[in-house]
């Protein structure tokens, strides 16, 4: 029982369950991006799907005044 209820934790942080309930792995340059410093306009950036990858160039940059804070 105690196997199970591990194995079902595990699947949660899967990245590829993750990836399935719509959510991407946007990186440049082959790293994560995890904040918008550092990337700048007309830069490309690669977003991993599910079922393939996105390669985008960024058109603008907004940054979350609530970030801050």
């Amino acid at each position: 029982n105690r196997y199970v209820n591990l194995l079902s934790k595990l699947e949660v942080l899967n990245p590829i369950t993750t990836l399935k309930r719509g959510y991407t792995i946007t990186k440049v340059n082959d790293k994560p991006i995890k904040s918008i410093k550092g990337i700048k306009k007309d830069m490309v950036i690669n977003s991993e799907l599910y079922d393939g990858v996105l390669v985008s160039k960024v058109i603008d940059i907004k940054e979350n005044k609530d970030a801050n804070n």
